[in-house]
């Protein structure tokens, strides 16, 4: 088991690192919001806004995580893309 040194006889009312360790409010919008402000694009779809979306709210904006595991994601359906053309 691993244990957290502390100093002998001293009550922490609370993790002294608790403060670190925040929760975002989940971004989301709307359709309408979505046409809106311009999200729509000719080189990038609603559903991978969406895909987007869900890795920044699953992930809590760890952007490097997210950006990794966003290259999965791309080299993946890419991956299906190309067997389905094979398929054809």
């Amino acid at each position: 088991l691993f244990h957290h040194w502390v100093r002998a006889g001293v009550e922490y009312p609370d993790y002294p690192y608790a403060r670190f360790d925040i929760h975002l409010d989940p971004v989301t919008y709307t359709a309408e919001e979505y046409q809106k402000y311009h999200l729509a694009s000719d080189s990038w779809t609603k559903s991978e806004t969406d895909k987007l979306m869900e890795l920044a709210r699953r992930l809590e904006l760890r952007w490097p995580v997210i950006h990794d595991r966003w290259l999965e994601l791309m080299q993946d359906q890419n991956n299906n893309k190309m067997m389905d053309e094979r398929s054809v």
